[in-house]
């Protein structure tokens, strides 16, 4: 269980397949959805820490984008980079 002062909003794009599975299983009890025409959607979540989104993120695979904030961005990056070299 994470806590904090404030939490932060955390935005994910989300593909038209993510965003039909978000809306069966819901991350969030206050998470917020913003369809595009195109079919995909932005997520938008509280959370204290990026560990509380990043692992969700992860398990849509390329269905799912980490936007914001940056800093939970990077951290994606670093472990998506640390994964990759385990599968070459």
């Amino acid at each position: 269980i994470f806590s904090g002062d404030e939490p932060s909003t955390y935005k994910i794009w989300l593909s038209k397949n993510g965003a039909r599975w978000i809306q069966e299983d819901p991350w969030h009890a206050h998470q917020k959805l913003e369809f595009q025409d195109d079919g995909t959607c932005i997520l938008q979540v509280p959370a204290y820490q990026p560990m509380e989104i990043i692992p969700h993120v992860l398990r849509f695979g390329d269905d799912a984008q980490l936007l914001e904030p940056a800093a939970a961005r990077k951290e994606m990056k670093r472990i998506v980079d640390a994964m990759s070299k385990m599968y070459k």
